[in-house]
């Protein structure tokens, strides 16, 4: 007798042949985010964590959203992908069970960690604008510290909910999104109507020196906002299908649709933890500068040196176009 409920893990088993398909998909995608999702991660973790100019709260955030993406690569997938294989090689029922709650709580506590830490990031960035000068005083490294371990915490047990039920599962994720999209929503509102406020200030000021002792930090801050919110973007694209399959799960029950539309969702989830360190690089010019730096050292290149090359070939290749 099983000490969990493995009522819908069997219903997945029996389904199997009809899942086989989706199934290896799913696997052969996943395989293939491990080793990008765990270098790019484990890189700016690297940079942040070496380099005392980035020892702020806002990159701690990005540091723990790089550890929570760095677990994906380490135990989430490998867990997924276990579960699929081992399913569809006709193994234990009960083992693929086990190996299915495994799954699900180890996504559901890294994805839960990176949820709650993108949400405590731009409520930081509010912060900064709300308290100005008082914000390094409010929102200290220690507290940001203690903030991503309480993340952790948080979504572990919300991942321990699966155990009383899948349905009780469900809802509770269908549940949560809506007031973290709120929530994040009515940040963001907060954060671009202050900055337009600051700059209205700024233009109204007969001398900007006095103002821009407020805020001196502006145009930084508004990159740090934008390169949030392009994370927020796209964790909402690839959050919200997970928790959309799980409110038709609350409604139509375990059908074969729920279970393709897990998988795939699921999958989707783990395809986010690639882009994360991909738009952190994009948007933030000091960490892209910092991860080129690294990369060239690792290769025993200078980066001014390949730098001062390429423009030197751009420069060559204009001048060819006009003597032509």
């Amino acid at each position: 007798m099983s000490p969990v409920d493995c009522s819908s893990f069997f219903l997945w088993y029996a389904y199997r042949e009809q899942l086989s398909g989706i199934s290896l998909c799913c696997v052969v995608i996943m395989g293939l985010l491990v080793v990008p999702i765990a270098f790019m991660n484990i890189l700016i973790l690297y940079i942040i964590m070496s380099k005392p100019a980035f020892h702020t709260p806002s990159n701690i955030f990005i540091c723990n959203l790089a550890v929570s993406d760095i677990t994906v690569a380490v135990i989430g997938i490998p867990l997924s992908i276990t579960w699929r294989l081992y399913e569809q090689t006709s193994g234990d029922p009960e083992i693929a069970c086990y190996l299915g709650y495994s799954a699900i709580v180890a996504g559901t506590t890294v994805s839960g960690a990176s949820s709650l830490t993108l949400i405590s990031a731009i409520l930081d960035r509010y912060l900064a604008l709300r308290f100005h000068l008082q914000y390094p005083s409010v929102v200290t490294n220690a507290r940001v510290i203690t903030t991503c371990i309480l993340t952790w915490f948080s979504s572990s047990t919300i991942a321990m909910v699966i155990f009383i039920g899948m349905d009780v599962y469900d809802f509770l994720i269908a549940s949560l999104l809506g007031p973290s999209m709120s929530l994040l929503f009515f940040a963001y509102y907060k954060i671009f109507r202050a900055v337009h406020h600051h700059q209205n200030q700024i233009h109204n000021q007969t001398s900007n020196v006095e103002q821009q002792g407020t805020f001196p930090n502006l145009s930084r801050y508004k990159k740090s906002a934008s390169a949030l919110l392009y994370l927020f973007v796209f964790f909402f694209i690839f959050f919200a299908p997970y928790s959309l399959f799980s409110l038709y799960h609350q409604v139509q029950g375990h059908t074969i649709y729920y279970m393709r539309g897990f998988a795939i969702s699921v999958t989707l989830i783990y395809l986010n933890s690639a882009l994360n360190p991909v738009i952190c690089c994009w948007k933030i010019r000091e960490l892209r500068r910092a991860v080129k730096k690294t990369l060239f050292q690792f290769i025993g290149k200078d980066m001014n040196s390949a730098e001062m090359g390429n423009n030197s070939r751009l420069s060559t290749i204009n001048r060819t176009r006009d003597i032509q």
